[in-house]
């Protein structure tokens, strides 16, 4: 099932393909890496994201996946062809397809497991021992340690001494000995220790609140680190009540703003309590009660104006009433998938009647979820809507310099959109055929062929021949065979003597190579160039596969001979950082403590995360968040913004809590002085200045 699922996807997918879209580039390029002699991952050039990109793998013995970077684990030793498809898609329709082949040489199944345990010898100094409990372990096997402040052993189970307290990160990797040559089996695995400091308190108390479906109820999840079940704890909660709970849950008899404290005190190894105390406060506010008005309601209906990239596609519209952007909305389709979209659109796998449900939970004005949900379900009839017949057989040749025979030639099968199933015949215009998707072919004479393609497409999940069928025929010419000792090579450099961003340099070092020799570089983007060593000016940051194919003249560049070499690099084209920092704070009207910070950033793309350091100790995650001050006073308040891992920008500004008023009669008190030089002359300044009054 798994597979056919994985073939309908490709079905669905391809069929969508706009004529319009040509010029957007797919990059199916890809490479592996093996995580043991027959486990391998596998990490595409162009990830994308989940919104706008799919990818479809078939490992060459009979396995799919529909991950970004899958792990597959080959069950027999051999050489296996992987094809990786990659689309892209737009406002729901795909608008680019493209594949790559590679061959990838697996061993025999590596049942190798690394494990050990550690336990302390010593603690002065702090001494582990690792026993190495490795299966199978032999005694020619590579073994090798890592103990996580620098030091390492080859011993198979040793013995090591920390000098410093901290959390270390043990590793150990395990490589059997096998025939020079092959791909080694090798496992590795991690574990924590923890050396503890000597007579010091490196207590951190700290807790969150979140609110529970039952009402006026929280629950309060102690974070603090280092936390022993024997240590002593103590919570209150604000409204007189009190608890010894380690994550404690409150129900509060009324609304409010309430106080909460956290107080924890360490005890030592024998239960006696220490002198590492530390305590922490926070504020809650539970809203007033309101009424629940909330009806939860939708309609549906099937896509018909779309290009079709899939026979089953639904949109749902939530008629919800009433309905905030902030509420919290729940769907379920009926085939194991769900979503959180206010109104979201759904491709179903096959035809059938599902029951699809909406929950809707409404929140307070700060966002908190409260007790107010309703859900409904339909039922929806899921009907087949006839494709209409996109398909476009197409195809190009070269000679193929690797196969290690004259006159080979490759037909690379361009044809769109094209399924793993469909039925896919070549003439070679030599009385011989194939029914492979991207043939190789051997010819035994120079001459000029006509090699035909003829593709017809299959019903879902590959079930009968459909009438949508496509032919293309082009003319080949194999040449007498001739000496090639072409070799293309090149490398790149980032031109930094040019005012344009993300300019890189490609030096042709091909030899031998003529002034009149055929030369195309394709740059991985989706453009190419004929010069002999361009310059090239990437939009986006990235990892390309650059790619220079040379091609020999006959002599003084008359016709293109069959002596061709191509060469592919990786080139990577790091990002931008355009992020700056900045935000904006005012008091709430009522309570001068209460302060509300506005994060003004303007960040390039979605995604950017918010970290807030209010000066007190405090800190916060949200985008916009709000904070309470215990005291009047001026707090150093930053704001860190990062897009992506090395893209972060810093602002930080001085915020004012005023003290409170006094009453009014105090307001008018003053002070004076007498000048310093002239006894007639008296300075008189007001004690409470305010610029209203």
């Amino acid at each position: 099932m798994k597979k056919i699922a994985l073939a309908l996807l490709l079905i669905l997918s391809f069929a969508g393909i706009s004529a319009s879209a040509q010029n957007t580039t797919c990059n199916p390029g890809f490479n592996f890496t093996y995580q043991n002699a027959n486990t391998l991952q596998f990490n595409p050039v162009m990830p994308g994201t989940s919104g706008t990109t799919q990818h479809y793998w078939r490992f060459g013995d009979g396995g799919f996946s529909n991950a970004t970077s899958p792990v597959h684990s080959f069950l027999t030793g051999s050489v296996f062809t992987v094809e990786h498809v990659i689309i892209l898609f737009a406002n729901g329709a795909a608008i680019c397809r493209d594949s790559a082949f590679m061959t990838v040489q697996v061993q025999s199944t590596c049942n190798l497991t690394a494990n050990f345990v550690s336990t302390i010898t010593s603690t002065s100094p702090f001494t582990f021992h690792f026993e190495n409990t490795s299966t199978p372990i032999n005694n020619v096997d590579s073994v090798y340690w890592t103990f996580g402040d620098g030091s390492s052993s080859f011993d198979n189970s040793p013995n090591h001494t920390y000098t410093q307290p901290g959390t270390y990160t043990v590793c150990l990797r395990v490589q059997q000995n096998t025939v020079q040559g092959t791909v080694p089996c090798v496992s590795e695995i991690c574990h924590t220790v923890t050396v503890p400091p000597t007579n010091t308190c490196s207590l951190i108390v700290n807790f969150t609140s979140n609110a529970t479906s039952a009402v006026n109820t929280f629950y309060f999840l102690n974070t603090s680190t280092p936390l022993n079940n024997t240590d002593s704890i103590r919570w209150t909660f604000g409204d007189g009540s009190s608890s010894n709970q380690v994550s404690p849950s409150h129900t509060y008899a009324q609304a409010g703003t309430y106080n909460v404290c956290l107080r924890v005190q360490e005890r030592d190894s024998i239960g006696v309590l220490t002198n590492c105390v530390r305590e922490i406060c926070h504020t809650i506010t539970i809203q007033p009660t309101v009424p629940c008005t909330l009806q939860a309601n939708f309609y549906s209906y099937p896509d018909t104006l779309s290009a079709q990239p899939l026979p089953y596609l639904y949109h749902f519209v939530n008629t919800s009433v009433p309905l905030g952007t902030t509420d919290s909305i729940r769907w379920t389709f009926g085939d194991g998938t769900a979503s959180n979209l206010a109104n979201p659109t759904h491709a179903y796998a096959q035809p059938g009647t599902y029951t699809v449900c909406l929950r809707v939970q409404k929140r307070d004005s700060t966002g908190a979820l409260t007790n107010c949900i309703s859900e409904t379900c339909h039922p929806i009839d899921v009907v087949q809507i006839p494709v209409p017949c996109t398909l476009v057989a197409a195809f190009y040749s070269y000679q193929d310099t690797t196969a290690g025979t004259l006159n080979a030639i490759h037909f690379q099968n361009t044809s769109a959109p094209l399924n793993a199933y469909d039925s896919i015949r070549w003439t070679f215009g030599d009385g011989s055929s194939s029914n492979q998707v991207s043939p190789t072919h051997v010819y035994t004479q120079p001459g000029t062929y006509t090699v035909c393609l003829r593709v017809q497409k299959r019903g879902p999940n590959g079930v009968g021949l459909t009438n949508c069928i496509s032919e293309i025929c082009h003319t080949v010419v194999v040449q007498i065979p001739t000496t090639c000792t072409l070799v293309a090579n090149f490398y790149s450099y980032q031109d930094t003597t040019v005012s344009t961003a993300n300019t890189f340099h490609f030096q042709n070092t091909s030899a031998p190579l003529n002034a009149y020799d055929s030369i195309r570089w394709t740059f991985g983007d989706g453009t190419s160039s004929n010069q002999v060593s361009p310059n090239h000016v990437y939009t986006q940051p990235g990892t390309y596969t650059v790619c220079l194919r040379v091609q020999k003249r006959g002599p003084n560049g008359v016709g293109l001979t069959n002596c061709i070499s191509e060469i592919c690099h990786i080139v990577v084209v790091s990002p931008v950082c355009n992020l700056h920092a900045n935000y904006s704070w005012h008091a709430d009207s009522s309570n001068n403590r209460l302060m509300y910070f506005s994060n003004q950033t303007i960040t390039p793309t979605a995604g950017a995360t918010a970290f807030w350091s209010f000066g007190d100790g405090s800190s916060s995650t949200a985008w916009n968040p709000a904070h309470q001050y215990a005291q009047p006073g001026s707090y150093y308040v930053c704001l860190r913004v990062q897009q992506g891992a090395n893209c972060i920008s810093y602002f930080c500004d001085t915020v004012i809590i005023q003290q409170p008023l006094p009453n009014c009669l105090q307001q008018s008190n003053f002070n004076f002085v007498r000048a310093a030089n002239n006894n007639q002359l008296f300075y008189f300044t007001p004690t409470y200045i305010n610029s209203a009054w």
